[in-house]
């Protein structure tokens, strides 16, 4: 699943994930209909309908409803782009699920949060937690 469908994600992390053999997009998150209008290329970002259409992926609003259906979705990792003021939440919420993490630096916005995280992440030998 990717976490924040925004101009980085669009541009960049969605089409290779797509190309990719060993890995499918099964959901997308992002609290906007239209992602990306905060960023720096608002007029290049798709719809979450047509990014759902796009890579046959389910579309959620927010993370606790995805993580809710993770089982369902067979998930077993999550791409963390989503605005950085949002990581450390996020990151904690995916290991805390029992999920991969692959987060977009940075990864939080504030030094303890990032202790904490990286604290989180040692308890968990068997996640993948990632920094890009």
């Amino acid at each position: 699943a990717v976490v924040g469908c925004g101009g980085w994600s669009q541009g960049w992390h969605l089409p290779n994930l797509s190309n990719r053999s060993d890995s499918s997009i099964v959901a997308l998150v992002d609290p906007n209909d239209q992602p990306g209008t905060g960023g720096c290329v608002p007029s290049l970002c798709e719809s979450m309908a047509a990014l759902s259409e796009k890579y046959d992926a389910r579309r959620y609003a927010n993370l606790d409803d995805l993580l809710a259906d993770r089982k369902m979705l067979a998930l077993d990792g999550v791409l963390c782009a989503a605005p950085h003021g949002v990581h450390s939440a996020v990151g904690t919420a995916v290991l805390k699920a029992g999920l991969h993490l692959l987060m977009e630096k940075p990864m939080t916005t504030d030094v303890e949060e990032a202790r904490a995280l990286l604290e989180l992440a040692r308890l968990r030998p068997n996640q993948a937690f990632i920094i890009n």
